[in-house]
Order: structure tokens, then C-alpha cells, then sequence
């Protein structure tokens, strides 16, 4: 026993000792600016301040990725136009190899030794380092890759085409999959174009700094990555997918049976005004059947409009570029008689929410929308089950649309898992993997399945009518509206179009998506800021603009609501995306 104690004891003296040496080289900077330009290319320049101290070397490597693999795919992207020099702009020799996915850089002259510290600029260009979705494309970018030396500070300026916007964007830094966030990010915006900054700190050996920017599809041009796949297969072999195809068969059976709609009026009538005693939050639910994420908003303004808040909208200057913040401001000390509005206020106002800005020459104390990025999760499941427990109250479903849901998606996850599961244990098999995918693609039917299975009750489908007609009217175009007053439906007269009518609908507006054709309406009436909204000085005031700023100011609460975690949206890490790779010293 006393031998093995002897032993450690050695060791843990020889790592303390140790330690020193292993540090002693240190990258002290790692700054990278990344310009994404509009056809699905980027340029790149690394600025790395290496420190190798008294430590006797030739030069840096640096490793760059240009093969990725994703599942059974492997992509890739173009790396060239490589160049590298000091911090006065000469070049500096450096050796070029590729293999196994990598460009590496041996940057120095194997004739001379160097210590202390040494700048090292590194720019080339990539093309197609893209994801493309849907609704958006991201560029998810491992900035640093991971390095021998630990990084003692790093930072990337991402900059994105003229006319491009930053939808969303995170930061991870740490070891590869790491989901923490970095120390500081900030979406920055100028009159010609939008970008993102971010730094860490404190990055030890094998740690590093990833971004994932998404913006709208349409900024850059699509490009398809190559991949290479398994050799082609007999059609023959592909029978195993008759499985998902009759799970889909039995779930449009299922859907036939157990979750239609029981039938409403049949014919949808233009309504003027929203529902008597039915908030905007409880309509978003009703209407999309699940909370979309712009409920909590639309409180917010509904709140304000009555008087319980005031919104600031200011802006931060970071050098040339500036962003946009939110200051929620409560006035007096009433509540709201509503039970979901008193719950908002409550888990609103809290400290760690809080801050103060000087606006107009006054200081506001409020809550800061930027503090509470990412922040708001727990408070808004508590909201969420609020709103869904009323709907269910006022018996406007069956059943809770959300857990319905989630029951099938459990179900799916289940099959999926099985079928990746058995892909897994027989990687090897083609059979077992086809019979793997047709499960895990079932298991997908189901969990999509399951969105259309939540069945509303008689009263469900008639409001949900109603709130259809109030859509109508709060979204048809000033050049349409005889369309509705000529049908034979209509038999209300249109309100009198009033600043008061304009407050009092904007929350439902924003629960449709449609508060910008809303306040096209209002262009000619509405010439005023409105009592309950502060858009900052030096800007006249249009009811457009300002409906504009209320969607970012939407998107910021979401952003609140959102869970940090892929890419842009959640749920990345460091490490994820393209680039990468990582360096040391040679």
C-alpha cells in the first residue's frame, strides 16, 4: 500500500513540475475575420499571435479541414488562395500538403529557430462551407480548431453579404462538442450590411471557439457538396421501406378515425374585432394548435397598450457598427385582472433581467431583452402550461394539443431509435441497414404524424372560424377590402380606423404574423408615437417602421424564450460545422 502511495505521490509532484514546461508555449491571440460573399464563398483571415517563449522553434502548423463527415456523407469544400505573412505584410515561407481531409500549413524556415512571440497571418479562401434548410441557411464554422498551445484569448467577425440579415446566431467554445457559451457575442449591423462578433477567453489545450450564423435563404447562391455513398443498389433490395409506407397508411387511418375536427360553420366571415374575453396568447394557441413563440410577445405589447409597461428600443454603438436592444419598462404598480398577465409581469421583473439605460436624457430602469437571451426557458414552460390549462378550461380541445403530440413523438422516437439502433449493432450489412432505415423512417412518420392528430371540440373549430375572419380583416390589403364587404357573408359595418383600434389589435396581429400589412392600414392615421412605445430619438415616426421594429423585437423575446443549445438555432457545440482543424508548433 505504501508503494502505491510513493507512486502517486511522484506522479502528482512530477505534473505540478511538469505543468510549466507544457504550458509554456501559449497562442495569445487567435483573431479571425470571416467575409461571406453572395456566391457561397468565404475569405478568411486568421491573425495568430503565437508565444513560444523560451522554447527553441521553427514555426506554426495549422491544420484546415476541407472533408466533413455528416452520417453515412462525406462533404466537402474548396480551400485555396493561401497566403501567409507578418504583422508588416511580408510573406512568410511555408510548406502546403493535403491528405486525409486536411490542408496542412508548415509555416517557418526549418534553417532558424525562433522564441518569444511571433504574428502569424493566415487568409485563404473556401468555398461552399454552407448547411442550406428550409427557412435558412447557416454558416456553422469551427473558427480556432484545437491546438497543442492553449489560447488565451480568440475572437471571429463574421461579416454577411450586402442586404443580408443575421436571423440568429450562437457561440460555443471548449472541447469538441462542448455546448458552452463563449464569453461575449454580438449581432452587429450598419447601413450596408449585418454580421456577428464573438470572443472567449481562457481557451486551454485542445479547446476552441466555434459560430453559427443563420440568414435568409436567397443571400447566397446553393451549392450541392459532393459526397461519396455506397455502391448503387438493386430496387429489389430497398423492400424493407413497404414498412414505413404502411405505418403511414395506418396513421392516416388513425388521423381519419380519432383526430379530425369535429365539422364547423363551413364558411369563414370577416370579423372586425377579436374575440370578447380572449387574449392574444390563448387565440395563437387555439389557431396554430401549439405555442409558436410569439404568444409571450404579443403579451407583452398587450400589457403595454394597457398601460402596465412602456417599451424602450435604443441602440449600442460597437465601433462602425451598432445593435438593437429593448428596455421593458413597468409603469406603476397595478396587475393586470387577468391571471396570465399577472404571471408575465411576475416572471418578467426579476433581477437578473434587469438593468438601466439612459434614454432621452433620462435613465430607464427596466428589463433588458438582451439579459434574458436564452435566460427565459423555465419561466416560459411555466407560462406555456398557464395558456394550454385555460384552453383546456374553456374546453377548446380534447385533449392537450401539445401532449398529444408528444405522445406520438415518443412513439417515433422509440421506432427510430430501434432502427438506428439495429443500423448501429450491423453497420456492415446492407440488409440490417435498409431494415435499420425503414424502422427509424417509420418512426419519423409517426412524429410527424402526430402534429395533425391534437383534435379541437365543436367550440374549438368555431372560434378558431372567428379567428380566422379577424385574420382576414387584419391582414387584407387597403386595395381588397371591398372583396369582403361585398360578400354576401358580411353583414357587420368596418370599424372607424382610430389610433385606440390600432393598439388594441396589434397583438393579435403579431400572433398572425401579419402586424406590417396591419399597420399599412394605419399610415395615414397613426403619425404619432404611441404612448406605450419609445423607438428612439432622431427617427420621424411610421407606422410601418415601427411595425417592423416591433418583429425584432419578437424575434428578441423568442431568442429569450429559446433554449441555448445546433448551429444558430441550438444545439451546436464546438467543434460542429465546417473548418476546424487545429495547430501547434514545429
Amino acid at each position: 500500500m505504501k508503494y502505491i502511495f510513493l507512486l502517486g505521490f511522484v506522479v502528482g509532484i512530477f505534473g505540478v513540475v511538469a505543468q510549466p514546461v507544457l504550458a509554456e508555449e501559449v497562442v495569445s491571440s487567435f483573431d479571425a475575420r470571416v467575409v461571406v460573399h453572395e456566391n457561397a464563398t468565404i475569405e478568411v483571415t486568421e491573425r495568430i499571435v503565437y508565444d513560444f517563449g523560451d522554447t527553441e522553434r521553427h514555426g506554426i502548423y495549422r491544420n484546415i479541414p476541407y472533408s466533413y463527415q455528416a452520417g453515412t456523407e462525406t462533404y466537402t469544400a474548396e480551400v485555396n488562395s493561401v497566403l501567409v505573412t507578418d504583422e508588416k505584410g511580408e510573406p512568410l515561407p511555408f510548406g502546403e500538403s493535403r491528405g486525409n481531409g486536411e490542408l496542412t500549413l508548415k509555416i517557418g524556415d526549418p534553417d532558424i529557430l525562433v522564441t518569444g512571440s511571433h504574428v502569424y497571418i493566415i487568409s485563404y479562401i473556401v468555398k461552399g462551407p454552407f448547411l442550406y434548410f428550409d427557412e435558412y441557411d447557416e454558416f456553422y464554422w469551427n473558427v480556432t480548431g484545437f491546438w497543442e498551445a492553449p489560447i488565451q484569448q480568440a475572437s471571429v467577425l463574421v461579416d454577411l453579404p450586402p442586404g443580408a440579415q443575421v436571423l440568429t446566431a450562437s457561440c460555443y467554445k471548449g472541447i469538441d462538442g462542448s455546448n458552452e457559451s463563449c464569453d461575449s457575442d454580438e449581432r452587429l449591423v450598419n447601413l450596408e450590411r449585418a454580421g456577428y462578433n464573438a470572443k472567449a477567453e481562457n481557451l486551454g489545450i485542445q479547446e476552441g471557439l466555434t459560430v453559427a450564423v443563420a440568414f435568409p435563404k436567397g443571400s447566397i447562391v446553393v451549392i450541392e457538396n459532393a459526397w461519396e455513398g455506397e455502391k448503387a443498389l438493386s430496387p429489389y433490395d430497398f423492400w424493407p421501406f413497404a414498412i414505413p409506407l404502411l405505418v403511414l397508411l395506418y396513421m392516416l387511418h388513425l388521423w381519419h378515425e380519432k383526430g379530425r375536427d369535429p365539422k364547423g360553420r363551413g364558411s369563414i366571415v370577416t370579423q372586425f374585432t377579436p374575440p370578447p374575453d380572449f387574449l392574444p396568447s390563448l387565440a395563437g394557441v387555439l389557431y396554430h394548435e401549439k405555442v409558436k413563440g410569439k404568444e409571450i410577445s404579443a403579451e407583452i405589447v398587450r400589457l403595454a397598450v394597457e398601460g402596465y409597461l412602456r417599451i424602450h428600443r435604443f441602440e449600442k454603438k460597437i465601433l462602425l457598427f451598432s445593435s438593437t436592444d429593448y428596455l421593458i419598462e413597468r409603469i406603476g404598480e397595478a396587475v393586470p385582472k387577468d391571471t396570465l398577465g399577472a404571471l408575465i409581469l411576475k416572471k418578467l421583473f426579476q433581477d437578473e433581467f434587469m438593468g438601466e439605460v439612459e434614454i432621452g436624457g433620462e435613465t430607464k430602469k427596466g428589463v433588458l431583452v438582451s439579459k434574458m437571451a436564452h435566460k427565459f426557458v423555465e419561466e416560459k414552460k411555466e407560462i406555456d402550461v398557464h395558456m394550454y390549462t385555460e384552453i383546456l378550461e374553456r374546453k377548446l380541445f380534447a385533449e392537450r394539443p401539445d401532449k398529444v403530440r408528444l405522445k406520438y413523438i415518443l412513439i417515433g422516437l422509440l421506432g427510430g431509435a430501434a432502427g438506428f439502433g439495429l443500423t448501429l449493432a450491423f453497420a456492415t450489412s446492407i440488409p440490417f441497414i435498409l431494415f435499420g432505415s425503414a424502422f427509424f423512417t417509420a418512426g419519423v412518420v409517426v412524429a410527424i404524424m402526430g402534429n395533425w392528430m391534437p383534435v379541437k371540440t365543436k367550440e374549438g373549430v368555431l372560434l378558431k372560424e372567428y379567428l380566422e375572419g379577424f385574420k382576414r380583416y387584419l391582414s387584407v390589403a387597403e386595395k381588397d377590402r371591398i372583396d369582403f364587404h361585398s360578400s354576401p357573408d358580411q353583414d357587420k359595418a368596418e370599424p372607424e380606423k382610430t389610433m385606440s383600434l390600432f393598439d388594441a389589435c396589434l397583438p393579435y396581429a403579431i400572433i398572425f404574423g401579419v402586424e406590417e400589412k396591419w399597420a399599412e392600414k394605419f399610415e395615414d392615421i397613426y403619425q404619432v408615437e404611441p404612448h406605450w412605445y419609445s423607438g428612439g430619438a432622431g427617427h420621424a415616426f411610421a407606422a410601418g417602421a415601427f411595425a417592423s421594429d416591433l418583429s425584432s423585437f419578437t424575434a428578441d423575446i423568442s431568442t429569450a424564450t429559446a433554449p441555448q443549445s445546433s448551429g444558430a438555432h441550438g444545439g451546436g457545440s464546438s467543434g460542429g460545422g465546417f473548418g476546424g482543424g487545429g495547430g501547434g508548433s514545429w
